[in-house]
């Protein structure tokens, strides 16, 4: 039978809950450890993350299932301050939490039950935290599989420089709300001061990344990129093209050390697991995760690492749809990243919207257009898969007026791009910043136009994110950036089309002057974008093989189909986008947890700078002890130079107030000295 297809039935999982874990200061991580019947000891997988073990990420979960069923034991640990550990948090991604991964990987393998070989996985928070856990070498952490995860997390927060919107404060807001709720309680009372000393001492993970604009050693914790060479354990990492994370799975994968075993997924999915991912088709990730870890925490033989190192999903044309079940498109394995055979085409922006192969005869000229702070709304601007089932970019010509458009002649053959696209454009702008937003997209024959790649460059930010400048006025700069990794065939018939915009809306703050911006063109300033370009295969690899999907897990449930409005305001010129959904989550043993998540993005299309956001979270946890709500808000109004946040967190026990407090906060924008 093949590994990974059966998993554990909970009657043969042994079961100790909230075991509590020493780090080195004394502080107490508390942890679910789950192993096989039979006297061991096991090879062990941990899981750390701040998502609350006894609700929000109950298990046992069908992961731990899988694994126990192979001869695993795994454990769940609440990051410090989250859950039901001890300590506080005021920040995502500390360097205290690293070091406490450190702590428990070296606590675990000196278990009895452990026979120390230990190794990590997750996905989003536990995707970075396996990352950056192996970054401090405990010397039992033997293998790691992160998915869904950037090593670089100004980047993440920051795309193009430019300050994340509506993703960032929804989080934040989630986060503040999900921290307040009480942990598991114990027989000797110790969790009610465990709580209040949270209550008293945590803080909004978003006000303090706001209170550092620019790029700089605060974000240094949260950035494996800037320690690559300190991942010394072998690496599989797990993405997928419709995730908020594109291009960094293969950052990951060419930033480990090449005498490091490394390996790449990446399907289609949104931030979903891929054997529950949308679009499909969805592949038994789990198989893959557990020959990895069979071959370096059981030293089995598993073939996997005489297989290429990446298995990649390579798309095709689809009606753009907010919502589809499958992706067209097809597997195959590749031998590196970027493939060595791509070769580089270099389309100029011509005259007339062409776009052109033809570089040798670019005409001078300019293009300008108005900036129009509502661009973007097209791609939505929030985690895709926060509905389990929503979040792709719909039909890009709604973008087309606010945008330059460039097109190619209808193409005469099939035509793959693989690796990083790029842009180089000569730009000018009435104002002192602009954002500069390049989308690649498939244009059918009927017109239909499908988001393929995007990437963008805040002029302030052309030289360096740690110090960024105005630009002059009417004084032409080049602006040279990555759009987002991709694998895409192009088929015949179809045309290859550039927008540039000025912003994305609701994904990042508008900038707050309101500008005409211009693309210069000709010999001298050749705007332009360059696409890798891939032949077929020679000789072609075998085609991956996966594992026959298992029974499913069941993921959170949608309590109602989720509100996402756009509203034209026509009389105050404004856009507003509304979000509003929950999610239903039975944790069993009487532990009920709803959480309903509520978003309200605005800008003024005539002074951009007095754009909004404002964001909430209400959890309503039940459990035997205790019934408990909280609800987190945030709301954000900018200004031309400061952000300003009013965040407040409310709690309820028993339908009585409990808590209160209340955080006022001013932070420049980046530009401001």
């Amino acid at each position: 039978m093949t590994k990974g297809t059966v998993p554990a039935p909970i009657s043969d999982i042994r079961i100790r809950r909230n075991v509590l874990i020493p780090t080195r200061d004394g502080v107490e991580l508390a942890a679910d450890v789950f192993l096989p019947k039979g006297d061991g000891p096991f090879p062990v997988i941990v899981g750390y993350h701040p998502y609350r073990k006894d609700d929000y990420s109950a298990g046992p979960g069908t992961k731990d299932q899988y694994f126990i069923a192979e001869g695993y034991g795994t454990v769940q640990i609440d990051i410090r301050g989250t859950g039901s550990s001890r300590g506080s948090t005021s920040k995502m991604f500390r360097q205290q939490e690293w070091e406490d991964g450190y702590d428990a990987v070296e606590w675990i393998a000196a278990q009895p039950w452990c026979n120390g070989n230990v190794g990590m996985t997750g996905e989003s928070y536990g995707g970075f935290s396996s990352l950056l856990v192996a970054a401090e070498q405990p010397p039992h952490l033997k293998a790691i599989v992160p998915i869904f995860l950037s090593p670089d997390f100004y980047d993440a927060n920051h795309p193009g420089g430019n300050p994340q919107m509506t993703s960032h404060p929804m989080y934040g807001s989630m986060m503040l709300a999900l921290n307040a709720l009480p942990p598991l309680a114990d027989s000797d009372g110790e969790w009610i001061e465990a709580w209040e000393h949270k209550l008293e001492h945590n803080s909004s993970w978003l006000v303090r990344s706001l209170r550092h604009p620019r790029d700089g050693s605060d974000w240094d914790s949260g950035s494996a990129n800037r320690r690559f060479g300190a991942v010394r354990c072998p690496t599989y990492v797990m993405g997928g093209w419709h995730d908020v994370f594109i291009s960094e799975p293969f950052q990951v994968f060419m930033g480990i050390s090449p005498d490091v075993p490394c390996k790449l997924l990446m399907g289609p999915y949104m931030h979903i697991s891929p054997w529950t991912g949308v679009p499909g088709p969805q592949v038994h990730h789990m198989h893959e995760i557990i020959r990895w870890f069979d071959q370096f925490l059981k030293d089995e033989e598993t073939g996997i690492t005489d297989e290429p190192p990446i298995r990649l999903f390579v798309r095709e044309y689809d009606v753009p749809s907010i919502s589809r079940d499958t992706e067209s498109g097809s597997w195959r394995f590749e031998e590196e990243w970027p493939p060595k055979r791509a070769n580089t085409s270099t389309y100029a922006l011509q005259s007339g919207g062409l776009l052109s192969i033809d570089t040798d005869n670019a005409e001078e000229g300019n293009d300008s257009y108005p900036y129009d702070p509502s661009a973007g709304l097209t791609t939505l601007g929030f985690i895709t898969g926060f509905a389990q089932d929503l979040g792709l970019p719909l039909d890009q010509r709604a973008e087309e007026p606010k945008s330059l458009v460039y097109t190619t002649a209808p193409l005469t053959e099939n035509l793959e791009v693989s690796g990083f696209p790029s842009a180089l454009l000569y730009v000018s702008s009435t104002a002192t910043e602009a954002n500069f937003v390049a989308r690649l997209c498939d244009v059918a024959p009927d017109g239909s136009s499908l988001l393929v790649s995007k990437g963008m460059l805040n002029t302030a930010h052309r030289d360096s994110s740690s110090n960024p400048e105005r630009v002059e006025p009417g004084s032409v700069y080049a602006l040279e950036f990555d759009l987002s990794a991709v694998s895409y065939v192009f088929p015949v018939g179809h045309r290859i089309r550039l927008l540039i915009a000025s912003s994305d809306f609701p994904a990042v703050w508008p900038t707050p002057h309101p500008a005409v911006n211009t693309i210069h063109r000709g010999a001298a300033t050749m705007s332009r974008i360059e696409l890798p370009i891939v032949a077929a295969q020679s000789p072609p690899l075998p085609a991956p093989v996966f594992a026959k999907l298992p029974p499913l897990p069941v993921g959170h449930d949608p309590t109602e189909r989720p509100v996402w409005q756009v509203i034209h305001d026509l009389v105050n010129e404004s856009v507003e986008m509304v979000i509003e959904f929950q999610e239903f989550i039975d944790a069993g043993d009487g532990t009920q947890l709803t959480n309903s998540f509520a978003a309200d993005i605005r800008t003024s299309l005539a002074n951009p700078a007095n754009s909004s956001v404002r964001t909430s979270l209400t959890a309503d946890l039940i459990n035997p002890t205790l019934t408990t709500r909280s609800h987190a808000q945030t709301t954000i109004q900018a200004t031309e130079e400061v952000f300003h946040t009013t965040t407040s967190l409310e709690l309820e026990v028993n339908g009585q107030p409990h808590f209160h407090r209340r955080w006022v906060d001013t932070t420049p924008r980046h530009l401001t000295d």
